[in-house]
């Protein structure tokens, strides 16, 4: 069974202060913490031991007994790693000064994960036993509206709780209703819902846009080309001759950017309507007079 240097672990020297050793502990078990190392388990049993050693060092009275037991460890050892058996004054035979030592110990995660060293230096004495669980994060509820250019741009958006606030990084492409849930140092762990606020002039669908575009029937009829503005800029729409009004016309690559895919997006689905010219002029009425028979 090796020795357990909780000065080591916490990175203080033998001779730090309550409040550097206590400084110490928060740092390494901010770093360490599994809800910031999810699924790590080296952070896992680094938490793990942080917690120990601050279990003994962080209370007068445990950390002076730790001190006795340290510079007696290889006696200790010798004597079979048996609390019981060790005579911590140096009496042969007594078992008087482990009583001295220990008695009123208590282990308090002795039964919580602690290690081998621990359990069998300080677990069978102690009278009460309780099991420390690292603090459940706390939760925090919120919603946002955004438009849907800033849906497709990528958003940073402001959580206010009380009086701290958290600026959240929204990553392009975010859906309305997603929820996301977010580990902050500010206010614990933000659970977000994220809702877009209807475009006028495009519908989504999934990571696809869809839009109207306005054909004079002259264009529709002879083909050419219209303008759109995109969210990307301005494209011109190539238009078939004897185009018909709900015509679709597809622009790839020109719809939401596909959230948490790099450089990855759906496409841009145009409907053509044709929009019909209106106070015709007298010869215009003439002109259309004769296609009209023309067609016939």
């Amino acid at each position: 069974m090796d020795y357990k240097d909780y000065y080591a672990t916490l990175g203080v020297p033998k001779t730090a202060t309550a409040a550097e050793i206590k400084s110490a502990y928060r740092k390494l078990a901010q770093k360490y913490h599994p809800d910031k190392n999810p699924g790590d388990k080296q952070s896992e049993e680094k938490f793990k031991e942080i917690n120990e050693a601050n279990e003994v060092l962080s209370d007068p009275a445990k950390r002076s007994k730790y001190d006795k037991l340290g510079s007696n460890w290889k006696n200790y050892e010798q004597q079979g790693g048996n609390p019981q058996d060790f005579n911590w004054q140096g009496n042969p035979g007594g078992t008087r000064g482990y009583e001295d030592i220990f008695s009123g110990f208590s282990g308090g995660n002795a039964g919580g994960g602690f290690s081998d060293f621990f359990e069998n230096i300080f677990g069978g004495n102690t009278r009460s036993k309780r099991t420390r669980t690292p603090p459940k994060p706390k939760i925090v509820e919120a919603s946002v509206e955004i438009l849907l250019e800033e849906a497709y741009r990528g958003k940073p958006v402001l959580i206010e709780q009380g009086t701290q606030s958290v600026e959240v990084k929204l990553k392009p492409g975010i859906r309305d209703g997603q929820k996301l849930q977010i580990p902050t140092k500010q206010i614990g762990t933000v659970m977000l819902t994220v809702h877009i606020i209807p475009d006028e002039r495009f519908t989504r669908d999934g990571d696809n846009l869809r839009a109207e575009v306005p054909v004079d029937l002259y264009t529709a009829v002879l083909g050419g080309e219209v303008q759109f503005k995109t969210f990307r800029g301005t494209v011109n729409i190539k238009i078939a001759p004897e185009s018909q009004s709900g015509s679709l016309v597809k622009l790839k690559g020109l719809g939401m950017p596909k959230h948490g895919a790099e450089n990855s997006f759906g496409d841009l689905f145009i409907t053509l309507k044709i929009v019909l010219p209106t106070e015709l002029s007298t010869k215009e009425k003439e002109l259309f007079q004769k296609l009209a028979k023309l067609r016939k």
